[in-house]
């Protein structure tokens, strides 16, 4: 029987959407702060804030596979996570640049 609490595509698409506007949000912040040339230390604290969630949405999709959950949640959290952690780390590189503290 299926469980009417629960939907596997919901489930799926959500960390993707999660991932889109948070890193959304980041870009938008970004382009305000980073073109005036320095970065103050609370832009930090945001973008490892942000790499810290994405991590986390990629243990779950991790662990999703692990347990045997359906392969649209399983996917979807593991590639939203493994994306948006990958993009958040290689702009790491090019905050430091800017950040002056």
């Amino acid at each position: 029987m299926k469980n009417p609490l629960f939907d596997p595509e919901f489930a799926g698409y959500m960390p993707g959407v999660i991932v889109g506007v948070v890193g959304a949000l980041y870009g938008v912040l970004l382009a305000v702060v980073v073109p005036k040339g320095n970065v103050p230390a609370w832009v930090l604290g945001v973008h490892f804030a942000v790499a810290v969630l994405y991590v986390i949405i990629l243990f779950i999709g991790v662990v999703c596979y692990v347990t045997g959950k359906p392969p649209v949640v399983a996917g979807g959290y593991t590639m939203a996570g493994a994306i948006g952690t990958l993009v958040v780390l290689l702009l790491t590189f090019a905050l430091k640049k800017f950040f002056v503290g």
